[in-house]
């Protein structure tokens, strides 16, 4: 927000557009994208499907490195740099 007025003991703000604030999406941004990725359990998949899934994954290069599961299994993978 900025400030408008002249001075007055009554102070306007009006809000700031903050699209030159943006940052804009470069190279390197694509390429972090790119190294990781989500796989999550569907709602009746089964589990050996969805392990499957994750192996599948693991032999295209990724690695799993958090997983969470309370609601649904959601494995968060990493690409290997090899």
């Amino acid at each position: 927000f900025r400030q408008q007025g002249n001075g007055s003991s009554v102070k306007k703000w009006k809000k700031v557009s903050n699209r030159n604030t943006k940052r804009r999406r470069t190279k390197k941004d694509s390429r972090e994208m790119e190294k990781y990725i989500i796989v999550r359990g569907k709602a009746f998949e089964s589990v050996d499907k969805f392990q499957k899934r994750v192996n599948e994954q693991a032999a295209k290069g990724y690695k799993a490195i958090s997983v969470a599961g309370q609601i649904g299994t959601i494995v968060l993978m990493e690409k290997l740099s090899h």
